[in-house]
Parts: C-alpha cells; sequence; structure tokens
C-alpha cells in the first residue's frame, strides 16, 4: 500500500504469485493470482476473496461499468460490482 506522503509497507495476500494488479475506480485495487482474485482495500486495510471464480487461476480482473469480470484458465465470471 501507498500512502499520500509517499511511503509504503506491504499488503499480505493469499498467494504471492500476480498475474494481475489493477487500480478499481472506487478505491483500492483487484488483484488476479494463481490462488484466486482478491479485492485489496485503500491502504491494504482489508483483503477479501472475490468468490465463485471458475478456475483459481486468475488471469484477468477488471472493473468495467459496475461489472466485476474476471478472467480464469477455465472461464470468466461477470458479477456486479457492488456483490
Amino acid at each position: 500500500a501507498i500512502a499520500t506522503d509517499g511511503s509504503h509497507r506491504s499488503v499480505p495476500l493469499p498467494d504471492a504469485w500476480l498475474l494481475r494488479v489493477r487500480h478499481r475506480a472506487s478505491g483500492g485495487l483487484l488483484v488476479g493470482t494463481q490462488g484466486g482474485a482478491f479485492v485489496v482495500e485503500r491502504g491494504g486495510a482489508e483483503v477479501s476473496r472475490i468468490p465463485h471464480v471458475p478456475d483459481p487461476r486468475v488471469h484477468e480482473v477488471v472493473d468495467i461499468g459496475g461489472t466485476l469480470i474476471v478472467g480464469t484458465e477455465g472461464g470468466t465470471l461477470a458479477l456486479s460490482s457492488s456483490d
């Protein structure tokens, strides 16, 4: 996590093998790993798993117009980004 003063700290994720990291318009990050997809809240205070992905090997995760798209090696998932 990077603070407004430029300082930073590591945010522990359940899987260290990152495949995709994207900024989320509402704040925080969307993260795809070999072990699943996650939302990292602004500042890294909370990390939550995105549920129901068809395969844990997540190569794309993006929020487009209120729809969260998760692309995996086993298929694609579309969720309302409020879910």
